[in-house]
């Protein structure tokens, strides 16, 4: 038994032990007088995934009890759950026996089993090995190559089959295979071992390449083994220089490149490339082959090509000719060069070619001066004036370096503005002068603007009327009478205050004024206006009918009209308005006019009509005060004419009239009658006419 067990034992045997005996099932011992021993079956190790709900049932025959006394009973108490580390269980299992002395024993045995149903874990489940080259021996598959582990315990690896696929020379080696730990829980995984069959050196198609290069090559390959084209069936062909060697013979020179090519796995093949070349003579040699003359500045005329001045020799004997072979003219910026080149020969047509060159500088414009006859303002009252420097100005010449001169000035006061000016001369390698001027100005001041109208630190602007806000004065410019003894000025306005009464306001800005220094001065304005767009409100009264023949007309009366405003009546005027009479139809207006504080006007017209008409309307077809008509025959009195419309030619200078029927009395004698209307016409004065 372990030794863990064993402790877990014996601390549940001291837990147990009271009065009564007990036995942990590991050690028997025989029974004293009076006494009782008991013996449990020995540890149960249970299958993996037992069901701790489940147990395997206590088999009492297995429990062996030794007493003095005959025994009452033996009997199975319970399983209780132990102990529990990771998937491990320890369930412990009591057995009790009493004899008729009354003596009691238990006795406690384990069991132990597994709870795992989590399959073993695979770290490399599906992996790929290289082996290398012409492999015999493969890796033994082992938990720890495929990285298996399981947390209940050992894992045990099956190969369930294996294949060989072959690409070529390139061979792979696939097994399946389960990983299974003590509970039976398996993970199938897949591993592959990859190698290549290859005991054959590379193929290089050019393996001993001969190459005649000729007389006086201009260039000797470098050495490059892929020149001779290595090929392998197995994959790339590592290749490099493994040496050099050169021979010369008189005017013959040989040189072998010595190139070995391997494969990935080892085989490798070793060739030779060979240049064989011919060196007939060496060139003419030129001391001042690449000759600059220089011309200085603005030449007047450039020279030809001149032979005269090359230092040329030989190591053969022979006659050395000259060819021209171009001329070119370059320019960079005021640099100017002629260059001619030429060639050099010897009797062997081995030629050096050189060049002849003529330098100048074409330069007559002076230094450029980027800062030439520059301003700078340093301010307000600085503290440094700066001393004279050239290189402020940033002179530039295209043509080279240029030199320069400083020549200090005086400091110029004019009221509080100061100046300095320095002179520098700018002068070329050409001799090409600019001349220039660097003037510094700032002011002195420590005194802020004078505001001259601004008294007591305010000033305040009566508006009268105005339409509306939008006629108040801007912000700026500023209703201010400034001076200040150093130039400009800026104002700015600090702050805005708008109060509004009834109709009247007034309009407070403070503002700042500084000068170029920084130094400020403050005041207040203040507009007030009044603020009124409606004209006052009139109501005026209904026209008025005097009648016929009134005995007067009513005179202007301002007591008559109801007016009101918003602000306050300052003036009232009235005219009179004659109309032209219309026949007897008079007619006379007033016209009130009432003005208000901002000049908005009203106007009212009282009107009053009346007609003047002392003559009766006119009957132009009675004569005598009476008209007759004659009928004829009629059939019956329901023929006779109605009254109206009345058979009378009415005339009246004032207008419309009525008719009224005032009487009528109808007369009959035998066969013949008169029916006698008698007829009253009024106008609209009461003149009345009667027919």
């Amino acid at each position: 038994m372990n030794l863990w067990l064993q402790t877990l034992l014996a601390y549940v045997a001291n837990a147990l032990i009271g009065t009564n005996s007990i036995s942990t099932g590991i050690t028997s011992r025989l029974p004293a007088d009076e006494s009782i021993a008991i013996q449990c079956p020995t540890e149960m190790v249970l299958p993996c995934g037992t069901d701790p709900d489940h147990l395997p049932p206590p088999d009492l025959t297995q429990v062996d009890v030794q007493s003095t006394c005959p025994l009452d009973y033996i009997q199975f108490i319970g399983d209780s759950l132990y102990n529990q580390e990771g998937c491990k269980m320890v369930f412990a299992r009591t057995f009790e026996a009493l004899d008729e002395c009354g003596n009691l024993a238990r006795c406690i045995t384990f069991l132990t089993f597994s709870q795992d149903q989590t399959p073993p874990t695979v770290k490399y489940c599906d992996t790929l090995i290289e082996l290398g080259c012409n492999v015999n021996e493969f890796p033994e598959i082992t938990p720890e190559l495929v990285g298996a582990s399981d947390e209940c315990g050992e894992v045990t690896i099956t190969i369930l089959n294996e294949r060989v696929n072959t690409n070529g020379c390139r061979h792979v080696r696939v097994l399946r295979y389960q990983v299974s730990d003590a509970c039976g829980n398996v993970t199938n995984c897949r591993i592959r071992f990859s190698w290549l069959v290859d005991e054959d050196p590379p193929v290089v198609e050019a393996c001993q390449r001969v190459v005649d290069l000729g007389c006086n090559p201009r260039r000797i390959p470098e050495p490059n083994p892929r020149r001779l084209r290595p090929t392998d069936d197995c994959g790339p062909v590592a290749a490099e220089t493994a040496g050099v060697d050169s021979a010369a013979d008189g005017c013959y020179r040989k040189l072998i490149y010595i190139y070995t090519y391997s494969d990935r796995c080892g085989n490798s093949l070793t060739c030779s490339e060979t240049y064989l070349w011919k060196v007939d003579t060496v060139g003419p040699e030129v001391e001042n082959c690449d000759e600059v003359i220089e011309l200085g500045c603005n030449p007047e005329k450039i020279p030809g090509f001149d032979s005269t001045r090359v230092k040329v020799s030989d190591h053969c004997d022979g006659t050395i000719r000259f060819r021209l072979l171009n001329m070119v003219d370059r320019q960079n910026g005021c640099n100017y060069r002629r260059v001619y080149r030429y060639a050099v020969y010897d009797e062997c047509k081995n030629r050096t070619v050189c060049r002849q060159t003529y330098a100048w500088i074409q330069d007559t414009t002076p230094p450029v001066v980027a800062g030439c006859d520059s301003t700078v303002d340093l301010g307000c009252n600085p503290e440094v004036i700066p001393e004279p420097n050239p290189a402020r100005l940033h002179p530039f010449d295209e043509c080279g370096p240029v030199h320069t001169e400083s020549f200090p000035g005086d400091i110029v006061v004019v009221d509080c503005q100061y100046s300095l000016t320095y002179t520098y001369l700018f002068t070329d390698g050409c001799g090409n002068t600019t001349k220039c001027f660097e003037h510094f100005v700032w002011v002195v001041d420590n005194e802020p603007p004078t505001i001259e109208n601004c008294v007591d630190g305010g000033i305040s602007i009566d508006l009268g009327c105005i339409r509306d806000t939008s006629e108040l004065p801007p912000g700026l410019p500023a209703p201010l009478i400034i001076t200040d003894d150093c130039g400009v000025i800026d104002v700015e306005v600090l702050a805005e205050v708008y109060q509004l009464e009834d109709c009247c306001g007034v309009l407070i800005r403070r503002y700042g004024i500084m000068d170029g220094c920084g130094n400020q001065s403050f005041c207040s304005v203040q507009w007030h206006f009044c603020s009124d767009s409606l004209p006052p409100e009139v109501v005026c009264p209904d026209s008025t009918y005097l009648g016929c023949n009134p005995d007067t007309i009513l005179q202007p009366d301002f007591s008559r009209i109801k007016v009101a405003d918003n602000c306050r009546i300052v003036d009232s005027a009235f005219a009179y308005v004659d109309y032209q009479p219309d026949g007897c139809h008079y007619q006379l207006g007033y016209l009130y006019s009432f003005i208000d504080a901002c000049g908005n006007v009203s106007q009212c017209e009282e009107k009053f009509a009346w007609t003047i008409d002392h003559q009766p309307p006119a009957i132009l077809n009675c004569q005598d005060g009476g008209l007759v008509i004659n009928l004829e025959c009629i059939k019956d009195t329901s023929e006779l004419p109605q009254a109206f419309p009345a058979p009378l030619i009415i005339e009246d200078d004032c207008g419309q009239v009525d008719v009224d029927v005032l009487a009528e009395v109808l007369q009959t004698d035998s066969c013949c009658g008169v029916l006698t209307r008698r007829y009253g016409v009024t106008d609209a004065c009461g003149n009345q006419s009667f027919c």
